[in-house]
Parts: C-alpha cells; sequence; structure tokens
C-alpha cells in the first residue's frame, strides 16, 4: 500500500468507527475516560501497523477484537493493582518485624546509651529529662531549658 492509500484508508476507519468503538468501550467499562483511551490507543496501534496488516475479512472486526482485548488487559491491569492495594493494606502490617531489625535496634539503643553516659553530668540529666518530654525536634533552645527546669541566667542564648 502506498502511503496516499493508507492514510485515506485510516481516516475512513477512524471516522466510521470511533464513535462505535467508544460506545462498545463505554459499555463495557462504564468510564468515559477510559474508553476515550481505550480507542486512542486502538487508533494509535491501528496507525502503527497499518502497513504491515494484513487484515483478510473485516477491519472493523480487527478494531473491534483490539477494543475487547485492551479492554481485558486494563481490566486485568487494574485487578492485579486492586489486589496489590489490598495486600499492603491488610497483609503487610500484619508481617512481624525481622530479627535482624529487632538487634540493630538494640544496638543502636545501646550505642546512645552510652554517649548519655559519657556526658558531663548535667548534660546528661538535661538530655534525659528533655528525651522523657517527648523529644527535642522543633523545639526552641529556650524552651529546651524551661523543660529541664534550669535557670536562664545560668545557660544563656547565643
Amino acid at each position: 500500500m502506498n502511503v496516499t492509500h493508507v492514510r485515506q484508508l485510516f481516516t475512513q476507519l477512524y471516522e466510521e468507527n470511533w464513535v462505535k468503538l467508544y460506545v462498545h468501550v463505554f459499555r463495557m467499562l462504564n468510564d468515559r475516560d477510559e474508553a476515550r483511551d481505550i480507542v486512542q490507543e486502538i487508533f494509535a496501534n491501528l496507525w502503527d501497523r497499518m502497513e504491515r496488516l494484513e487484515i483478510e475479512h473485516s477491519y472493523q472486526a480487527y478494531l473491534f477484537r483490539s477494543a475487547r482485548n485492551l479492554v481485558i488487559n486494563r481490566i486485568a491491569s487494574q485487578d492485579v493493582g486492586r489486589k496489590y492495594e489490598h495486600y499492603l493494606e491488610h497483609a503487610a502490617p500484619a508481617l512481624e518485624i525481622m530479627p535482624d531489625e529487632l538487634l540493630r535496634e538494640k544496638e543502636l539503643a545501646e550505642q546512645i546509651d552510652q554517649a548519655i553516659e559519657n556526658l558531663p553530668r548535667k548534660m546528661a540529666l538535661i538530655f534525659k529529662k528533655v528525651v522523657s518530654n517527648n523529644g527535642v525536634i522543633g523545639r526552641s533552645p529556650r524552651n529546651l531549658i524551661s523543660l529541664s527546669r534550669l535557670s536562664k541566667s545560668r545557660y544563656t542564648m547565643r
């Protein structure tokens, strides 16, 4: 087929079948955007294969078969997505913490405790008090001093 003939045939198929395919796909999916996307994909695939296609019976049958296959693939991929989401919501939280994670957590806690013990006595006391009052993240230095109940005059901010 020459380029002019391919374009004419494609244009004719598009004009004669776009609405029919859209209605057909919409009935299967009940989703306008998905139906539009699938019909667009059908014609994009047709355009890509137009010069190599050897259709013996009916282009319309080919288009509707393509529509059916794309709808099945779309539903299958959505189903896989839903199953994965369900798995993440229900099965994943129930998974146990791995032993190596527990070991790392224990080692980290020991390292933190050792670092606190190596601090000067008053600093360690302040640190322990602040941490026991929900941590230091997002707190101003003045707020930390007030949490530790130390005199502002003794510990000035720079």
